[in-house]
């Protein structure tokens, strides 16, 4: 499924997090999702992302419990639809969860990445446990441990590493001229560390172990690079350790893999909170030898003498020492240096971390239970069962329920307790009941095939996250999808399946296809044992609630007469089949017809009438319901058409399902129910041209029936 996807940050300058959130936005939408970003429109992020080609949404929070900001996202969400919103910082997801209260129709996801414990603070512990959360992402196992201890659940906690782009960061030699671009020395060897200034980083512990260094009489540089490690707190202990010589403050500064490319050793000295440093891992990647102190996620990354060095925080003596051995121990350095990128292309390139990450959104956003509504219209019930089953196929883990109302919902077989899909029985009287039940089963996605004020009606207060409707109903404004609006009327089924493209699942053209119960079958049985003379039958379904669309029953009368006279004595029967409401037609119908036509027997279901007309070779039909349950059970139909368009209620093959109709009538498909102008269409359909179709149709089936190996022969007849 394709989603529409946010990525939501009110951070301004740049840092991992934003880093981790740009990269995940290009891949995810090279994957085909619609994706948006949402951040401040002053701030780096916005400025780096509108470089590589994104458009960027404002987004401003003030605070925590901003509630404009919360109105402002969930305008946007309805206005975008969007499936899915990401928040990377914590004001963000503050102001998400704020948002999500306010307007549940969307999954949340929020990342951590720092392994500080949760404040004490309620709402602060609430941030994390709330119920709204659908998945917290901890970019690794030391965060998990601590979300744990807040009380996150266990269920929604998810550790996906942050990634790192090998075509940026590979290894490379040192270029001499980018010295010369920063103004630094041509001599090494270089250290240095690579964070935003912040006393957690711990820029003061790497210049102590600097200057322990230097005291030993080794001739080495140190680069810190990051925003605000030109700090004046900097300057002032740089001064007072007298390293102005040696350590160079260079700012903040984009081009990291060349800044890291002329580094020897690349240290991460945080004393707390480090999640899983974007540096370490940038380094590692390169292949340059990384010494880390032991906090928070540093130990995922780096395994002591093997992918670097792993030193107690706050211990500059020991940072000291572990940079003179690797110094000392070059071809040691440079071997941890190749056993790191190995691990990082493992566990944590881009392309992996982002796979996790997608299937963790397709986990949340595919549907657990999905309702469909299409209510009492016999025919439309029939032509919703390829997108029924188009969706059992895509998610096949979900519980698919169709409610319809009678006598549409006895044409399904009855299904086992707990199986899919489920037949719901709509009651018209029990509106109020039902719009209570709809939401207590808690649909992730309503699909509203009928399109009418009651389904409109049932579909918006269902609470579901996804209601899809059509485009052109007049009560759009109660979905949040819409079917697409086609250019020209095609078959009903693929209309219907057309309509699941909205959700990214491909069309694939197919015919209804009814399942019979065994209870219809052996009804059936009973009727057909009681005239074994009869060869084949031929179905008659003469009827239509819409008096535009039914043929005159005196035709029928004639064309059964005559196809019984030509077909011989015995070999052909002719069952009419009706609802009990048209019975007193059927009987009139037989009766004019004579002796080899036969009125079906009372139906309590419409599965029993499939089952009756599953027996039959053909049937001539009006355009009705009936007609399309013989087409679901595999009966070839010739069907009569005036007022209706033979485009949205046939297949679209012409065998074995043509149709006949007034071709050239300025009139024809006029969707009227009642007709204006005498039944042209049908009057024009005289009983001779429809005898020549159903005769040459019933001589095709008896070749096809003669072709085919005896079994396959039988079931014909």
């Amino acid at each position: 499924m394709r989603a529409r996807i946010l990525h939501l940050t009110h951070s301004r300058g740049w840092s991992g997090g934003g880093a981790q959130m740009l990269l995940l936005a290009d891949r995810l939408r090279d994957t085909g999702h619609q994706v948006y970003l949402l951040c401040p429109e002053d701030g780096e992020i916005a400025r780096k992302a509108r470089q590589q080609g994104w458009r960027v949404h404002p987004f401003q929070a003030r605070n925590d419990g901003d509630l404009l900001a919360a109105l402002a996202l969930v305008r946007f969400v309805r206005r975008h639809r969007i499936d899915l919103v990401h928040a990377h910082h914590a004001r963000a997801h503050a102001v998400a969860l704020w948002a999500k209260w306010l307007y549940p129709h969307f999954r949340l996801v929020i990342t951590r990445r720092v392994s500080f414990p949760i404040a004490a603070h309620p709402f602060s512990r609430l941030k994390y446990a709330a119920g709204a959360l659908d998945a917290v992402i901890a970019v690794s196992e030391a965060i998990r441990q601590e979300l744990l201890r807040a009380g996150v659940d266990p269920e929604k906690l998810h550790v996906v590493a942050s990634g790192v782009d090998p075509a940026r960061f590979f290894p490379r030699s040192k270029d001499p001229a980018l010295l010369s671009l920063w103004g630094l020395p041509a001599q090494g060897p270089w250290i240095g560390k690579v964070a935003n200034y912040s006393v957690w980083k711990g820029q003061h512990i790497f210049l102590q172990a600097a200057r322990l260094l230097l005291e030993k009489g080794i001739s080495v540089h140190f680069l810190l690079v990051g925003r605000d490690t030109q700090h004046p707190e900097l300057l002032r202990q740089v001064r007072e350790l007298g390293l102005e010589s040696s350590v160079h403050l260079l700012g903040f500064q984009e081009a990291v893999p060349e800044l890291l490319s002329l580094l020897d050793i690349s240290v991460n000295s945080a004393v707390a909170g480090e999640g899983l440093s974007g540096s370490l891992r940038e380094s590692l990647c390169m292949e340059i030898p990384v010494i880390a102190t032991d906090v928070g996620g540093n130990r995922e990354l780096v395994c002591d003498r093997r992918t670097g060095r792993l030193v107690p925080p706050q211990d500059p003596q020991a940072l000291a020492q572990a940079m003179w051995e690797l110094l000392r121990d070059p071809e040691g350095a440079a071997a941890m240096g190749r056993a790191g990128r190995k691990l990082v292309l493992e566990r944590y390139e881009i392309g992996k971390t982002t796979e996790q990450i997608l299937r963790l959104y397709q986990s949340l956003w595919t549907p657990r239970k999905i309702l469909l509504l299409q209510l009492r219209r016999i025919g439309d019930a029939v032509l919703t069962l390829p997108a029924l089953a188009r969706l059992q196929e895509e998610f096949p883990r979900a519980q698919v329920d169709l409610l319809l109302e009678s006598p549409a919902a006895t044409l399904m077989p009855p299904a086992a307790a707990g199986s899919s899909p489920r037949i719901l029985h709509y009651r018209a009287s029990e509106a109020l009941r039902w719009i209570r039940r709809i939401r207590e089963e808690k649909y992730d996605w309503v699909l509203d095939f009928l399109n009418t004020p009651r389904t409109a009606l049932l579909s918006a207060t269902s609470g579901a996250r996804v209601r899809a409707g059509s485009e052109k109903n007049r009560y759009k404004f109660f979905y949040d999808r819409l079917f697409p609006r086609l250019s020209q009327p095609i078959y009903g089924a693929y209309e219907k399946l057309r309509g699941l493209e909205v959700f990214g699942i491909a069309f694939q053209p197919r015919l209804p296809a009814l399942s019979l119960s065994p209870q219809a079958q052996a009804g059936a049985d009973v009727f057909f044992r009681l005239h074994p003379m009869v060869a084949r039958w031929l179905a008659f379904l003469p009827h239509s609630r819409h008096p535009s669309r039914r043929w005159p029953l005196e035709r029928y009368a004639a064309l059964g007469r005559r196809l019984l006279e030509t077909s011989g004595a015995g070999t052909l029967g002719i069952l009419i089949l009706g609802s009990l409401g048209e019975r007193c037609r059927s009987v009139e119908l037989a009766s004019a017809i004579g002796e080899g036509a036969w009125v079906a027997p009372r139906t309590p279901a419409l599965q029993d009438l499939a089952a009756l007309l599953a027996r039959c070779a053909l049937a001539v039909t009006n355009c009705n319901g009936p007609k399309h349950i013989a087409a679901g059970v595999g009966v070839p139909t010739l069907t009569l058409h005036g007022s209706s368009d033979p485009r949205a209620w046939n297949p679209p093959h012409a065998f074995p399902h043509p149709v006949l109709l007034a071709e050239g009538l300025w009139c024809l498909g006029c969707k009227k129910n009642i007709c204006p102008y005498d039944l042209e269409c049908m009057e024009w359909l005289s009983c001779d041209l429809v005898f020549e179709e159903a005769t040459e149709m019933l001589n095709s089936l008896r070749r096809a029936a003669g072709a085919l190996p005896s079994a396959q022969s039988a079931t014909l007849d």
